[in-house]
């Protein structure tokens, strides 16, 4: 008569494969702890791993926003000097685009999005001079 009770699945393994890896070198409270942690915390890492990846993409893109933001603003600016260009106002325009310029440099985006700050102040560089020699905007004020 067999007096001895049904093998779980568990049981069955252990004595076939033996002590896990870690119970031969850790005590048994410390092996269970880690195991436990592995399986709390896998999710937990595979749920958080495109999020902290996905940081840096983030800070980039609102530098980005940033710049294209004050891109519009120098579109607009050009614009209306073209529409109303006056050349005793040269030293308001050309304020105008110093300050814009400053605020690009005083900015978080100058350090992230490098490239973009230094396309935007070759834009402002660009539009200043021709503000200084009248070259763009002679001819293209008001027709009267």
């Amino acid at each position: 008569m067999n007096t001895e009770a049904p093998l779980s699945e568990e049981a069955k393994f252990f004595s076939q494969k033996g002590m896990p890896i870690l119970m031969k070198d850790l005590p048994f409270w410390l092996t269970e702890f880690l195991e436990r942690m592995f399986f709390l915390l896998l999710p937990f890492a595979a749920f958080a791993y495109p999020i902290i990846k996905s940081i840096p993409t983030y800070r980039t893109n609102l530098a980005k926003k940033q710049i294209n933001s004050i891109y519009k603003e120098l579109d607009k600016f050009e614009q209306t000097t073209i529409e109303n260009f006056d050349p005793n106002r040269r030293s308001e325009y050309i304020e105008v685009l110093n300050e814009m310029e400053r605020r690009v440099l005083r900015s978080k985006a100058a350090k992230l999005a490098t490239a973009e700050c230094y396309s935007l102040r070759s834009n402002i560089e660009f539009i200043r001079n021709a503000l200084e020699r009248q070259m763009i905007y002679r001819g293209m004020g008001r027709a009267n």
